[in-house]
Parts: C-alpha cells; sequence; structure tokens
C-alpha cells in the first residue's frame, strides 16, 4: 500500500466517502452505480459499503488513526494488511478499560468500515475486524450521553436568547431548529422554495437531512412569516446567511456553559422539538405507542425507539 498508516486510513476511507468521489472520481460513481444518498444505498443493501457524509468520514477517519496508531507501537506494524483480529480484539479490550461505550461502539463501526474497505480495493483478501459476537461490546447507557441529551423546554429557550445577544445569524439557526426538529444540515441546505404553502393550506418547510432523506414539517404562521423575511434579507440562494458549524457549536457550548446547562450541543434542540410535540400529541388523547412512532417520523427516523435518545424522561 505504501505511505504512513495515517496516509493509509485517510487514503483508503476517501476511496469510499462520497463526496470526495463525487468531486474527485465522478466517473467511478458512474462506473460503479455507486449511490450517492444512504437512503437509496440502503434500499440497495450496499450502505456498508459506503461513507455519505464528510462529517461520518472525519469522525471515522479520526477513530480509526487513533486505533492504527495504538497497534502500530504495540505491534511494529506499517502497513493496513499487517493488521489481525486477534490484533483488534486487544485494542478493544484495553478501549473498554478506559473509554465509554459509545466511543468503543464508534471504535468499532469506523474500524468495520476501514476493514471493508481495504478489502474492497483488493488490499487485503480476509477482513482484519473481529466478529461482533467476539467483541462483547459493553451496554450503551444514555446517562453517558448526558452532553447530548434533549434541552428542557426553558434550557432551550436560554440557549436560544443568549446564541441571539452573541450572533444574529447564528440565533436564526439555533431557532430553526427548535422551531422544526431540523438538524443544522437541513438549515444549511434550506432554499427558499422549501418554505411553502401545501395543498391543504398549512405553513411548512421541506428538509432535506441525513441520508438523502426528505421531509416536510408544519409550521406556524408567524414562524412562516418570519422565514420569508429572513429570506428575502439574505439575497442569496439559501434561507439563511452562511456561517460554518463550529461557529454555531461554539456559540451553544459558551451559553450553555455560561447557564450551568450540562447539554452542550445543538442537537440538543432537536429533543426539545421533539418533546414539546409529544407532550401535545399525548394531551390530545393519541397513545404513547403512536406518539413515540409520530414523533420519531417528525424527526426523519423511521423506527419508532429512535425517539428513547431524545425522550426527555429517559434522558434525565
Amino acid at each position: 500500500m505504501g505511505g504512513s498508516m495515517i496516509y493509509q486510513v485517510t487514503d483508503t476511507l476517501k476511496k469510499i466517502t462520497v463526496p470526495f468521489l463525487r468531486e474527485n472520481r465522478p466517473d467511478r460513481i458512474q462506473n460503479e452505480h455507486i449511490p450517492t444518498k444512504r437512503h437509496d444505498a440502503k434500499e440497495r443493501g450496499v450502505d456498508d459499503k459506503y461513507i455519505f457524509s464528510e462529517g461520518t468520514y472525519r469522525t471515522y477517519r479520526d477513530a480509526a488513526i487513533t486505533c492504527t496508531k495504538w497497534l502500530k507501537e504495540k505491534y511494529q506494524i506499517k502497513e493496513l494488511s499487517e493488521i489481525t483480529p486477534e490484533m483488534l480484539k486487544k485494542y478493544y479490550d484495553y478501549r473498554k478499560e478506559t473509554c465509554s461505550a459509545w466511543t468503543v461502539k464508534k471504535d468499532y463501526s469506523a474500524m468495520t468500515k476501514l476493514s471493508t474497505a481495504t478489502k474492497s480495493r483488493n488490499w487485503i483478501q480476509k477482513d482484519f475486524q473481529v466478529p461482533i459476537d467476539e467483541v462483547d461490546l459493553p451496554d450503551r447507557e444514555l446517562s453517558d450521553r448526558n452532553d447530548r441529551g434533549p434541552f428542557s423546554s426553558q434550557e432551550a429557550e436560554k440557549i436560544v436568547e443568549g446564541v441571539k445577544e452573541r450572533s444574529e445569524v447564528a440565533g436564526k439557526y439555533v431557532e430553526f431548529i427548535l422551531e422544526t426538529g431540523a438538524r443544522l444540515k437541513g438549515a444549511f441546505s434550506l432554499k427558499e422554495d422549501d418554505v411553502y404553502i401545501g395543498k391543504d393550506g398549512s405553513f411548512r418547510v421541506r428538509l432535506n437531512e441525513k441520508g438523502g432523506k426528505i421531509r416536510s414539517v408544519k409550521i406556524s404562521e408567524s414562524y412562516y412569516q418570519k422565514l420569508q423575511k429572513i429570506s428575502k434579507e439574505n439575497q442569496g440562494d439559501y434561507v439563511f446567511p452562511k456561517m460554518t458549524k463550529s461557529n454555531i457549536d461554539n456559540l451553544v457550548k459558551e451559553v450553555a456553559k455560561e447557564n450551568d446547562i450540562i447539554n452542550r450541543k445543538p442537537h440538543g434542540l432537536r429533543g426539545t422539538a421533539a418533546n414539546r410535540m409529544k407532550k401535545k400529541l399525548l394531551s390530545n388523547g393519541i397513545p404513547e405507542e403512536k406518539v413515540k412512532k409520530l414523533v420519531s417520523n417528525f424527526l426523519g427516523h423511521n423506527r419508532k425507539g429512535v425517539f428513547r435518545f431524545y425522550d426527555e424522561e429517559k434522558s434525565s
């Protein structure tokens, strides 16, 4: 393979990351019929072979580099092809002693993707990943992720107001997440015609989100008017002025720290929106199991069980 272990990891993962392929190797996408959206890849049963966002690529790259550095130091290896399942099992055992269950699962996912990518390029004959039933991954508890759970309604209002005081632009983004339950990705890609009136007369936003999924969310008339105004003032291709994710993340973290709020991620506002919807549906007499399904769908998930990661009752 050649190059340092870090180079081997980054180069190998880039070769299965769709955004990089789209930019640098569009011929591969066409010739190998590579799906450009995770949703399409899932339907074709090939989603395990590719990475569909730069954010996921960076997460897997960093985890895989940490792992391969450890393997290099312990076993003096210089090539990905020298990794064995026995080596990885030792690494996972080490990580289980020093890291949370969530981190160990991320490590396992990253090395699974790296093994699959290395094999697909014919650099190894057999996967070096350890079979999942031989790893004994620890159970992941929601309490281990208290920095990523939902904000309470009061906390969310403090976050939105605090961010607005520091940055008018960032304030528009966090308010959008709270109003719609969108991810930041959905806010970044929102265009003027994505804010519309449905056939039933309801006010809506069309969200282009994770895995290429498109979903429509109802909003209030007043917020519809507000988004129309923001879009006209921006005079660009998108509703909101440009701003980086890291800037928004840092502002939310700053406001949360100032108010002694444990959760310091913008994603927590999605949880707030979901719990507000849950309470409203329950108050209307809708059965709890159906509410879980409706709220999960509102968040862009097909499985009702996903809501437990956002449910403030389960995360507290």
